[in-house]
């Protein structure tokens, strides 16, 4: 990072080497574009942004979109700018790994925190010493036996210790409060695929009591399986109950002005009535991705209208060669968009957009 960087190779803790580095020369670029750190000691705004994941979400936010305010203290060996997270730092760490121990000692703090942290509780005798003990312990004859401590791992530093692994991007600085409520077995289970789920509200959903339970039978929570669960068991149209607690746990009321519900219960009838041979066409350039496949037909409601979307989506009214020609598009990605909705429906938006030519 700088000479006085903490990731070097010789430093033991990990967590040392980020508060070295968080009040070196890099608080000072902090201190000057992020409000709550203005005015205080380096030590205070070290102690905030590690504790405080928004501030320490602002922070990497700052770093990424305005690298140039960096350029002297985020440094290789050769004192060259480093921006990339694979690049080296002089120190011999990579940017990337900086990152990911910093986003991993914000997130143990917070868990701890919020859930409890592990302790040494001192053991109560089982049996009560005798009279001759209990006199000769008084007389200053003999000693007692030295007590004896039991370590109880705390709800923080149990969760910790199950998403450590998968807390390695700055983007996660934001959700470290989202990750709170999650079950370590559902952590266990989901393994990366949680890295594919990036909104709050989401977290919100995989954290409910219900994917609880039905974690608990062996089923895998609703927005991680396959889009053919949608589909009615008596057909090949989507069940509408299903996808309003889709809607509901992806939060689709932000596609609406003012988070309106009545338009989005009404987007929710429209995409139901989709046209089994449009979701035939669609389902499987998507991998059968659940929130892609959603995403996908709420994109093309809002983009298209719902006078258009179901001309050429809509039972009775597919326009099966238009159909055909998205799924096309969608198939010439070359790999699924970003797991981060504003990416999917900015990827979305340009499949669904009109071409000039006749592509």
């Amino acid at each position: 990072m700088t000479t006085r960087s903490p990731f070097e190779q010789n430093s033991p803790k990990p967590t040392q080497q980020i508060a070295d580095a968080l009040k070196g020369e890099l608080v000072s670029v902090f201190q000057a574009e992020i409000e709550p750190l203005r005015g205080v000691t380096t030590e205070v705004a070290y102690e905030a942004a590690m504790n405080d994941p928004t501030i320490l979400h602002d922070c990497f936010r700052l770093f990424r979109s305005r690298p140039e305010l960096f350029s002297g203290h985020v440094v290789d060996a050769s004192r060259q700018p480093v921006v990339r997270d694979d690049a080296t730092l002089s120190c011999g760490r990579t940017l990337g790994e900086a990152v990911t121990l910093i986003v991993q000692a914000s997130a143990r703090r917070y868990f701890r925190r919020k859930l409890g942290a592990t302790k040494r509780v001192k053991l109560v005798p089982k049996h009560r010493p005798g009279l001759l003990a209990r006199m000769s312990r008084a007389l200053g004859l003999s000693a007692p036996p030295p007590p004896t401590f039991r370590k109880v791992v705390g709800a923080g530093d149990r969760l910790f210790g199950m998403i450590r692994e998968h807390l390695r991007f700055d983007w996660q600085a934001g959700l470290i409060p989202h990750y709170a409520p999650l079950a370590p077995e559902m952590v266990a289970q989901l393994g990366p695929r949680l890295l594919d789920i990036r909104e709050p509200s989401e977290l919100r959903a995989l954290a409910s009591r219900e994917e609880r339970a039905g974690l608990a039978e062996g089923r895998p929570p609703l927005l991680l399986d396959k889009a053919q669960r949608l589909i009615k068991p008596s057909g090949d149209t989507l069940d509408s109950d299903l996808l309003y607690k889709v809607c509901s746990q992806m939060d689709l009321a932000r596609l609406f002005p003012d988070r309106d519900a009545g338009k989005l219960r009404r987007a929710i009838a429209q995409v139901a009535g989709t046209a089994p041979e449009a979701l035939a066409h669609i389902m499987p350039v998507l991998g059968g991705d659940l929130r892609l496949f959603v995403s996908f037909f709420f994109v093309a409601y809002v983009t298209l209208g719902e006078d258009e979307y179901r001309s050429v989506f809509g039972i009775g009214g597919a326009t099966q060669w238009m159909v055909k020609r998205y799924a096309d598009r969608l198939a010439q990605l070359g790999g699924l968009p970003p797991p981060a909705f504003e990416d999917i429906r900015a990827v979305f938006g340009e499949i669904l957009a009109p071409k000039t030519n006749n592509t």
